[in-house]
């Protein structure tokens, strides 16, 4: 079994095309070919942690991602995200491989997914597009989405515009009126079905 630290993961990225795979992945989804179960979730004292899981009809394996954010972390000098992801063969059930990415792979997939949904679904035309949350996934999407020849502008926990406007709520700029409220998964459904 392979075991791939953070360093080999963010070693072997760059030579990898991401977005055809993830363009297949939701094909895949589209067809009916990939099972995804509802996310599973662990509520703690002083964060939380989801479990997703899926696989894709005929591939060779199947994916276990343990995803957590424990937000009080970086006050102690850790990182608020982090996790794992765990590869098995569909086949026999054996381990394949464990990628200790620390939630590299989700920053990087969810960036990717973003890039493909504006591939798709943005107009031929675009001079800027907003981006709501400022961490790495949100500059990871904007950086895939623009590919250097748009502007993005992007709002979230971290920007400047809501370190000013308090700590519960903000504004969101432009013409949008609504308060937005920065909360973890328990305001959110545990699942969307499709």
């Amino acid at each position: 079994m392979k075991i791939a630290t953070l360093a080999e993961i963010k070693d072997i990225l760059p030579a990898l095309d991401l977005i055809p795979a993830i363009e297949e992945g939701f094909a895949a989804y589209s067809s009916g070919r990939a099972t995804v179960p509802p996310v599973g979730e662990l509520i703690l004292d002083k964060g939380e942690v989801h479990i997703k899981s899926g696989c894709i009809e005929g591939e060779e394996f199947y994916v276990i991602k343990i995803a957590s954010g424990f937000y009080g972390n970086p006050s102690i000098g850790l990182p608020s995200g982090n996790g794992c992801m765990l590869i098995f063969k569909q086949r026999t059930g054996e381990p394949a491989a464990i990628l200790l990415d620390e939630g590299h792979l989700t920053d990087v997939g969810t960036a990717v997914a973003g890039a493909v949904a504006a591939k798709y679904c943005a107009p031929r035309k675009v001079e800027r597009i907003g981006i709501v949350g400022a961490g790495e996934r949100s500059t990871r999407r904007s950086k895939r989405a623009t590919s250097g020849k748009t502007g993005a502008s992007n709002w979230g926990p971290s920007s400047p515009a809501r370190k000013e406007a308090g700590p519960r709520k903000a504004r969101l700029p432009s013409s949008i009126s609504r308060e937005w409220p920065f909360r973890t998964s328990r305001s959110r459904p545990q699942s969307i079905a499709p």
